[in-house]
């Protein structure tokens, strides 16, 4: 929601004589918007991640506690990141909104008596720095994120589907990229007309925030519709792979079979 509502912002305008501080704002609002709701969705899967990681990390032998303020850390790690590359964009150069003449007929009209004239408005920069300089840097940002996010999603890929997201945060990544494959084109295609701009913007926005909710919460919707296979415990459903092995433990321990531990985490079978 946060980072969709720059379309909202994106849609502000001030008409050919009108005051143009509310746009200004509206403008200067957009990275914010974006960049905060963006960081939003990937840090909380990255915090998520990090949390299961330790929790289900078979090398620690031991109770491991993972505190909220340590999660917190993470979303706050990010946000500041980003914030700290649009505050020095905002400081040097910030978006303004500027509205500048097109076209002027020069005939006047001879039922109205006015001369037609064709302006555009827009949100532009007035520096010698171009916007690629400060997009450059968010857009690392952004895929160093996704990149950490996925990769502790692929260490968690042994915990069941339903706890974790490592196929749907994997197809939402390829699914991000491919809308950025194909708006950057058409951005660039149609960068002459406003209205066309204004489209494929908003377009893109949507797309990416409304495809990355789907393919996290649409699993877990049907997850929790299903629950659990019957006869099956919470604690067993964690690891789905290693149920039958975990069963197959405990009959031997029932059957006093089982006489050294052995290594930290493993069991090992002395029976001749």
């Amino acid at each position: 929601m946060v980072s969709s509502s720059s379309t909202i912002a994106l849609s502000v305008e001030a008409g050919t004589g009108e005051d143009t501080t509310a746009a200004t704002r509206a403008c200067q609002a957009i990275p914010f918007l974006y960049t905060t709701g963006w960081v939003l969705q990937y840090a909380s899967l990255c915090a998520k991640s990090f949390r299961l990681f330790r929790t289900t990390d078979v090398s620690t032998f031991g109770r491991v506690k993972v505190t909220a303020s340590q999660m917190y850390y993470v979303i706050v790690l990010a946000l500041v990141l980003d914030w700290i590359v649009v505050g020095i964009w905002t400081a040097i150069d910030p978006l303004h909104y500027e509205r500048s003449t097109i076209d002027t007929c020069s005939a006047i009209n001879p039922e109205s008596g006015l001369i037609t004239e064709r302006s555009i408005g827009e949100c532009r920069m007035s520096g010698d720095i171009p916007m690629w300089g400060f997009l450059v840097p968010l857009a690392v940002l952004h895929v160093a994120l996704m990149a950490i996010t996925n990769f502790l999603l692929w260490k968690n890929r042994s915990v069941e589907d339903r706890y974790q997201e490592y196929k749907f945060v994997a197809v939402a990544s390829f699914y991000v990229g491919e809308i950025l494959l194909l708006g950057v084109p058409v951005l660039l295609a149609v960068r002459d007309s406003i209205e066309a701009k204004f489209i494929v913007l908003s377009s893109v926005v949507f797309l990416n925030d409304a495809g990355i909710l789907c393919f996290v919460f649409v699993p877990k919707m049907k997850f929790v519709k299903e629950g659990l296979p019957e006869g099956v415990a919470v604690v067993h459903s964690v690891f789905p792979n290693r149920r039958s092995s975990l069963g197959q433990i405990q009959d031997r321990v029932a059957n006093g079979n089982v006489r050294d531990l052995g290594q930290p985490g493993r069991i090992q079978d002395q029976t001749p």
